[in-house]
């Protein structure tokens, strides 16, 4: 009625007021968190079936800085699939380690195979208690959004998802064999 006086109808004792639902509307209140470089970060509502170029279109794009291919798309869903994933290997790693504790050390070789093996299991396992899944699902976005609109990667958004744009990166990182592993700031053109 959008405020016209003439299309409102007054409402007496004993009437009732029936607002239906949407059709396919299933999750009032479902949202997304869009973060990083876009024109207008927040949370926004989000539909059946609506997709992840929506959303962005919504927000308002990419910022300048955007690097899309290095957009992360966060789920609940996939992180509690992974989750559970990761607390049976942590049990598996443990039974292992319990399984070494009781072999036997006849010899000293033995012994330092059993002390190393051992010591290797309890690594593995701080490792995977230090880091828990974070439910990161794969997309592949590029810069020109018609590009993908309605392709196989502009994937249907759920109700929690968290999508990530991040800035373009200013530096390259140098890993691997070398003698000293560190970023050095890049420039795109010829070297200089």
């Amino acid at each position: 009625m959008s405020g016209d006086a003439t299309n409102g109808v007054l409402l007496r004792d004993g009437d009732i007021l029936t607002i239906r639902q949407l059709p396919r509307w299933n999750d009032i209140g479902a949202s997304i968190t869009v973060r990083g470089e876009v024109l207008h970060p927040g949370t926004y509502g989000i539909g059946p079936g609506e997709r992840l170029s929506s959303v962005l279109s919504r927000s308002g794009g990419f910022g300048p800085e955007a690097y899309p291919y290095g957009a992360v798309l966060v789920r609940n869903e996939v992180r509690q699939l992974e989750m559970k994933s990761h607390i049976e290997l942590v049990q598996r790693v443990k039974a292992e380690q319990t399984y070494l504790k009781s072999l036997p050390e006849s010899d000293t070789d033995q012994k330092n195979a059993k002390m190393t093996a051992i010591a290797q299991t309890q690594s593995t396992l701080d490792q995977l208690e230090a880091t828990a899944p974070i439910g990161r699902v794969v997309i592949h976005i590029r810069p020109d959004m018609r590009a993908w609109r309605n392709t196989a990667a502009d994937i249907p958004v759920r109700d929690g998802d968290v999508l990530v744009i991040p800035k373009t990166a200013n530096y390259v990182t140098v890993t691997g064999q070398v003698f000293n592993p560190t970023a050095v700031a890049y420039a795109p053109g010829p070297e200089r």
